[in-house]
């Protein structure tokens, strides 16, 4: 029945074909078994499993083994993985979906979703959420709609909207009663306010996630014992800054990026092991910050292949976005390459001290492209000297423990969550292989190439009119 409202819901909305109707009633027993397959199960440095038939039913995955000993199911729909690897669904733990009510149709909403689904991201937490948000997490949990897993934070919490310590308690209380996952800090906060954030928020027990406030700074942040996950590396080049220079944190600009040739990198390790030993999340979210500043004009990333499933109006306000802060005074191309190097220096940093490191990448914001830029930012981590499976690992089965899912999702293995991504090449070999995409298994359904490319050049048709 699951299956069949799936396969009813998509045509209705014009997302599958009559040839993948066909695909799908072709497995109206629930199961389905990747033959001779090859798995990344993201348990075990390292390990693949070769030659494996893996078998799911339903929305799990019900058995994994080598083909001379698995038995397919009759009626199965049976999908070839010779020469194939499968790798758990990926999770952009940074996004920022759109809302009907403000962004656009319901239509761009669903768009948005498909995209991130068609690049085989199968959970996403949207950063900066609102009823909407959550109303949409729940038409994804019952399979309303076709979307990854959501987890929503809060509204902003920024100097705007807590002036007070009764604003606080009173927002603070409301989100949690909502049921938001977590508490989303923005610049702006006073300390005072901050702390009374933390105070509440610890004892409603409702973790934090987001910016460092430049009144707060990176060092009491981490002492707060309330934060999930700092994003951006926001406030660490700050933190670097030896006190004899006396700065003005407000002055930090983009970033931190005005503070590049003030930081000492030898102060890294102080805060490496303050983040880890407080067990505080990082999400880099790299490809977006060199997207933003780079040298490379907003006209060339506008010809970039993904642009074709954005709105020429959205591309005009990231080319304004651009613009204006590569104008600034303080920037220029040998600057930009400084802070970038910076930046990689210190996510090396926090990744050996033990730092857990997420995936996200901030989209969609000034070119980064829902979907698509999750794989940027793969390309970008292994760039800055992660290995390829910390930075797997950042996209799989991290995310998973950091949501205190990894009983559900992010490996594979029987039990599990049939989020699963078929490619066509092992990603262990080269990060980028991730974009050679067979087909995405979504809560045990099977969404095949064809499906995928056909949907996706609706989409485009759609955002260009």
């Amino acid at each position: 029945m699951r299956i069949l409202l799936f396969v009813i819901l998509m045509l209705s909305q014009g997302l599958l074909s009559a040839q993948n109707t066909t695909d799908a009633r072709a497995k109206s027993n629930g199961i389905v078994v990747f033959k001779n397959v090859n798995i990344l199960p993201m348990i075990n440095e390292e390990e693949v499993l070769v030659d494996q038939h893996l078998i799911t039913k339903g929305d799990k995955i019900l058995a994994i083994g080598p083909s001379y000993e698995v038995e397919i199911p009759k009626g199965a729909l049976e999908i070839d993985g010779r020469r194939k690897f499968i790798l758990p669904g990926l999770t952009d733990a940074q996004a920022r979906l759109p809302r009907a009510d403000r962004d656009g149709s319901e239509a761009h909403v669903l768009q948005t979703l498909y995209l991130y689904v068609a690049n085989g991201i199968t959970t996403i937490r949207s950063t900066t959420g609102s009823d909407y948000h959550l109303k949409l997490k729940e038409r994804s949990q019952k399979g309303e709609i076709i979307a990854p897993r959501i987890f929503v934070s809060s509204p902003s919490l920024n100097g705007n909207t807590l002036r007070s310590f009764e604003e606080v308690r009173s927002k603070v209380s409301k989100y949690k009663l909502d049921g938001y996952d977590f508490l989303k800090i923005h610049p702006g906060l006073k300390l005072d306010i901050f702390n009374e954030v933390v105070k509440v928020a610890n004892r409603l027990k409702i973790p934090l996630s987001g910016h460092v406030p430049s009144k707060v700074g990176i060092k009491r942040v981490l002492k707060s014992e309330s934060y999930a996950s700092i994003e951006y590396m926001d406030g660490y080049i700050r933190g670097m800054v030896p006190s004899i220079f006396n700065v003005n944190a407000d002055s930090a600009g983009f970033f931190d990026f005005n503070f590049t040739h003030l930081a000492d990198i030898s102060n890294i390790t102080d805060l490496a092991v303050a983040t880890a030993s407080k067990r505080v999340w990082v999400i880099p979210c790299q490809s977006l910050i060199e997207n933003w500043l780079t040298p490379k004009s907003a006209s060339a990333f506008s010809y970039e292949p993904e642009m074709r499933y954005v709105s020429q109006g959205l591309i005009n306000q990231w080319t304004v976005s651009k613009d204006r802060i590569r104008q600034d005074r303080n920037y220029d191309a040998f600057r930009y390459a400084d802070y970038i190097s910076l930046r990689q220096k210190i996510l090396r940093s926090l990744e050996r001290t033990g730092v857990n490191i997420l995936l996200g990448s901030g989209s969609p914001q000034v070119f980064n492209v829902p979907g698509f830029s999750i794989h940027q930012e793969l390309e970008a981590m292994v760039n800055s000297g992660l290995d390829t499976y910390s930075t797997l690992k950042a996209g799989t089965s991290n995310p998973a423990l950091w949501l205190d899912e990894e009983d559900h999702f992010g490996t594979v293995k029987e039990g599990m969550a049939a989020d699963l991504l078929l490619l066509n090449a092992n990603p262990m070999d080269d990060v980028t292989y991730t974009q050679l995409i067979e087909g995405v298994m979504l809560r045990g359904t099977w969404i095949p190439k064809s499906t995928i490319d056909q949907e996706l050049d609706k989409i485009s048709k759609e955002v260009k009119k």
